[in-house]
């Protein structure tokens, strides 16, 4: 029985800001600017896209924004609501994870194309001159 193979997102917090998918969020920069908007994606620098998103300036201006990308070096803190399940949520986000890594490795094992390692076979094109 071999080790169980732990990615690195889940030995960090980033694990949980990513399951935060889908979810509104208020995102405090560092600039103490606010951006209230509903989760896209997190990548592994924890860069957060939101959509329907509100800016508000210290000055408490509101800007309504379709999409917005937050750089994760900018982000402070992430606010969450308090009646959300943070380990269900987790949890969830783990199994997706778990799925699509055994679904990716059983297409590999049954020799089916993949994004990125397609074995097409290339031929010449014949000049049309």
């Amino acid at each position: 029985m071999g080790k169980k193979f732990i990615r690195k997102s889940e030995r960090s917090l980033l694990c949980f800001v990513q399951a935060l998918k889908d979810t509104v969020v208020l995102l405090e920069l560092m600039n103490d600017t606010t951006i209230k908007g509903q989760v896209l994606s997190v990548d592994e620098g924890m860069n957060v896209m939101l959509k329907d998103a509100s800016y508000r300036t210290l000055q408490g201006a509101p800007l309504e924004l379709p999409m917005v990308f937050v750089k994760g070096s900018n982000l402070r803190y992430i606010h969450v609501s308090r009646n959300l399940n943070a380990g269900q949520l987790v949890e969830d986000h783990r199994a997706k994870l778990d799925t699509a890594a055994n679904m990716y490795s059983n297409s590999r094992a049954s020799g089916m194309s993949t994004p990125g390692n397609a074995d097409t076979k290339k031929t010449p094109m014949k000049s049309p001159y």
